[in-house]
């Protein structure tokens, strides 16, 4: 079920109330999320489109997708990088491991715009589905069991987007 996508952000019904029942969501599946994923999903400077640390609007930088043994006796394994350039001159890079299914659809060209919305969801066995909304109406649906998110700002170094928040609070 989604709360903050387009699908409820474009309806005239959408209220703050979307995300407090989004909120109340992940915290009902807290203890099933990576730890990450809810470190992140759960901050409303993520959703805030007013916050440095959001990444509505950003443009994609780049789309990494590799397929690597973990250790010398694993078999593959998928991740995704995707870095983002901020309308503040910031960056955002996220890190998915142990992918178990991504779609990358396009409506008309192979074109994406600026983000536009996304929502984390609880998958199954453990897993988690990210789902992000660009410009253009592409859709990028990423299920993983792993995740990590960076920022930078101009003139600094990659940091934990937490950290980044921790640092904006003081």
């Amino acid at each position: 079920m989604s709360f903050i996508l387009s699908a409820q952000r474009d309806h005239e019904s959408y209220s703050y109330k979307n995300l407090q029942r989004y909120f109340r969501s992940l915290g009902l599946c807290r203890n099933k999320l990576p730890k990450e994923v809810h470190a992140v999903a759960s901050q409303s400077e993520w959703y805030s489109f007013d916050s440095p640390l959001c990444p509505h609007d950003g443009r994609l930088d780049s789309l990494e997708i590799n397929e690597r043994p973990i250790g010398s006796d694993s078999p593959q394994k998928c991740s995704i990088k995707i870095e983002l350039n901020l309308s503040s001159k910031a960056r955002i890079r996220l890190d998915y491991g142990y992918i178990t299914h991504y779609a990358l659809k396009f409506p008309n060209e192979l074109s994406h715009g600026s983000w536009r919305y996304d929502e984390f969801s609880l998958a199954d066995n453990g897993e988690f589905l990210h789902t992000i909304e660009w410009g253009n109406g592409a859709v990028w649906e990423v299920k993983a069991r792993a995740f990590n998110c960076f920022w930078r700002g101009e003139n600094t170094k990659w940091e934990m987007w937490t950290d980044a928040l921790m640092d904006l609070r003081i």
